[in-house]
């Protein structure tokens, strides 16, 4: 496993969080059914850094927090993510498009049932209310390897 690319992955998503962040406004949020927030930020963070993994690393799994239900739901909210994504990835000459960004957060849900897979662990935005205040937050990526933990990244 390259963890220089992981750390690559990572620090691009973090640019991503930084700029939402910025841009972010008091009711920019909407509420999970557990009543706690998710932002933009937790959903583009999540479908980049799954993306760029899942061409790296195809067979590998993914256990992540959101799922792209809510963007099913809500054409803008899910129009801001696409936005947010491909300005990030304009280098890469492919654009995301609805599908796309649902498809690569949906990675996510991965059971954890195979203690033999490789496993990437990540919570796109730990600390949402923090994030909300314009205050800390990080992104955690984990990695586990016949369920021991081999790389974390904060």
């Amino acid at each position: 496993m390259d963890s220089v690319c992981v750390r690559l992955v990572v620090s691009r998503a973090c640019g991503m969080s930084r700029r939402v962040q910025k841009s972010f406004s008091v009711g920019g949020e909407i509420r999970k059914s557990d009543a706690s927030p998710v932002t933009v930020a937790d959903f583009a963070v999540q479908a980049l850094i799954l993306s760029d993994l899942h061409e790296k690393f195809p067979t590998h799994k993914f256990i992540a927090e959101e799922t792209s239900t809510a963007l099913n739901k809500d054409p803008e909210l899910c129009q801001t993510v696409i936005d947010v994504v491909n300005e990030a990835r304009s280098n890469s000459g492919f654009k995301f498009g609805a599908e796309e960004i649902c498809s690569a957060i949906d990675l996510g849900k991965y059971d954890g049932t195979d203690p033999e897979e490789t496993v990437w662990v990540l919570d796109p935005i730990d600390g949402t209310k923090g994030f909300m205040r314009m205050e800390q937050f990080c992104i955690a990526l984990g990695v586990l390897q016949q369920g021991k933990a081999v790389l974390g990244i904060l």
